[in-house]
């Protein structure tokens, strides 16, 4: 099919399958890349329960709502506004 006198179209044919090649690993770097990273067991940062409460408490001081301290320290919004209610001398579920 291909032959010595074809050296134009091999060249062609090298550098289609070269694109492709680069494509393809392009392609799956990208994937890997924004896998997301693997949370600890549980889903939420491994804090005993004062740290984490004492945490919140202080984001809360600065400002931040409940659902962006949940988000930055990877806890269950629940689980912040369970600490925030407690805080309050409220229990949160008791409003549910």
């Amino acid at each position: 099919l291909l032959t010595h006198r074809d050296p134009l179209l091999l060249i062609l044919i090298g550098l289609i399958l070269l694109l492709v090649i680069i494509r393809f690993i392009r392609y799956f770097s990208k994937r890997s890349l924004n896998r997301p990273e693997k949370e600890p067991a549980g889903g939420s940062l491994l804090l005993d329960s004062d740290t984490r409460t004492r945490m919140v408490m202080k984001l809360i001081k600065d400002g931040w709502n409940a659902r962006e301290i949940s988000r930055e320290l990877n806890i269950p919004l629940k689980d912040v506004e369970r600490i925030i209610a407690k805080s309050r001398g409220r229990d949160i579920d008791e409003e549910l």
